[in-house]
């Protein structure tokens, strides 16, 4: 159950922010500035990702990374849309905080669940 609602909540995040990305700016929601919303959504989105393929943590940025740039190339098309290179950068960054929040989390989940204790010998 908790694996189908994080699969729920990547996809969806991914969506919005290809949404986001893609609308026109008059539809695009404004939560902050530009680049904390950049950093921000692809550190969740990375995040989400991470946590789902935990052994694959080095694919799943690059992947991550690769939808940052695709896009932004994608904003060519969209009426009133401009990438920018700089844009890249803070999804990037975002993409691997979001990263390392999960490897954090990771690790905090196993020392709170003892996955990582050895077991107790009696001699």
């Amino acid at each position: 159950m908790k694996r189908n609602l994080l699969v729920l909540l990547a996809w969806a995040c991914l969506a919005f922010i290809a949404f986001a990305t893609l609308s026109p700016i008059q539809m695009r929601p404004h939560l902050a500035g530009a680049h904390i919303e950049h950093v921000a959504a692809f550190a969740v989105l990375s995040c989400f990702f991470s946590l789902l393929y935990p052994r694959r943590l080095l694919t799943v940025l690059v992947i991550i990374i690769g939808i940052a740039v695709g896009l932004e190339v994608l904003q060519n098309f969209a009426h009133g849309r401009h990438p920018r290179l700089i844009d890249v950068a803070f999804k990037t960054a975002g993409a691997i905080c979001g990263t390392a929040a999960a490897l954090i989390l990771q690790w905090i989940y196993s020392v709170v669940c003892g996955k990582n204790r050895s077991p107790d010998r009696t001699t």
